[in-house]
């Protein structure tokens, strides 16, 4: 038990220690052994739970994702939100991580917008949607059953499914947008305006009441923009 206990505190210093790293000096300069003198471990620790830099990329990207259904769990246990109200405020919750943790979403998000980087983005997205998939239809099963959703011709993993892609490519769109163009008021009323029309298919795709979903404000977007800029995008 004690031996367990000692490999899952290494992996969890290998992991935090990477983010770290990855977020302060960037993805590229930052090496496996870099990573492994900060923690004091060997190599042969490394490998035994990474088989390469891009894994371990991939497990932050986990440890990201998770973080933000933990920020976001007590909203779906809710059982005095309606199913419209609970999309909203994971979403909401969603977005309050991102912007707590922006500078570390900002450097993940430039790494894995690359172009070379084609194989790791499409891995990282297919682990996403295996992990919030689930939930979503969740909420979608629950809209449905209390009228506040209508989904006649899909279920709701499909309608999950669909929002999901959805919400990838605009998400994708945004950030090269946010990377290229920085702070600047028209990029920041492209990108709003980009996202606003993302929430709008989102709410025919549910066949929500239209406006349900909180669009994007103006603080969260410069946010995310200086994160971006500071991240060396």
């Amino acid at each position: 038990m004690a031996e367990g206990r000692r490999a899952r505190n290494s992996k969890e210093l290998i992991l935090e220690t990477a983010g770290r790293l990855f977020t302060g000096q960037g993805y590229d300069t930052t090496s496996v052994d870099t990573i492994l003198s900060d923690c004091k471990l060997s190599k042969g620790t490394f490998y035994h739970f990474f088989s390469s830099k891009s894994e371990l990329l991939s497990n932050v990207v986990d440890g990201m994702l998770q973080a933000t259904i933990d920020e976001a769990s007590p909203i779906l246990e809710d059982s005095q939100l309606g199913a419209a109200e609970k999309l909203d405020r994971f979403l909401a919750a969603g977005r309050k991580w991102r912007l707590a943790h922006a500078r570390t979403v900002a450097e993940v998000s430039r790494i894995i917008l690359a172009e070379e980087n084609a194989l790791l983005r499409e891995k990282l997205r297919r682990r996403s949607t295996e992990i919030l998939l689930p939930l979503l239809a969740r909420i979608i099963t629950e809209g449905v059953a209390e009228g506040a959703f209508s989904i006649p011709h899909t279920g709701p993993e499909e309608a999950a499914a669909l929002v999901l892609h959805l919400a990838d490519g605009v998400g994708d769109a945004n950030f090269r947008d946010l990377l290229q163009s920085g702070e600047s008021s028209s990029c920041i009323a492209r990108v709003k305006k980009r996202a606003d029309a993302c929430f709008a298919a989102i709410e025919r795709i549910l066949g929500a009441r239209p406006g349900v979903l909180s669009r994007l404000d103006d603080d969260f977007l410069t946010g995310v923009a200086q994160a971006l800029s500071q991240s060396g995008g």
